[in-house]
């Protein structure tokens, strides 16, 4: 009779366990589907984020190349 009666209770720790870690990562899931809808939406409405505006994105790496063409020594 006592080992019955541990074998249910062993039975039921193991499915309480189980329900709080699915309970754990459904919250996870939603938590991280959550934060990066709002990431999107931000993104969205705003466009400049993503990348620069094209002219300026040109003259960086105009900027860069011109810097690396003159701080490379010539042999």
């Amino acid at each position: 009779m006592r080992f019955s009666h541990t074998l249910m209770l062993w039975i039921l720790g193991c499915l309480s366990v189980l329900f709080a870690l699915s309970a754990l990562a459904l919250f996870g899931i939603g938590f991280y589907a959550k934060s990066h809808s709002y990431q999107a939406t931000i993104q969205a409405h705003n466009p400049a984020s993503i990348a620069p505006p094209p002219k300026r994105f040109l003259m960086r790496l105009l900027v860069r190349l011109s810097a690396l063409k003159h701080s490379t020594p010539t042999a």
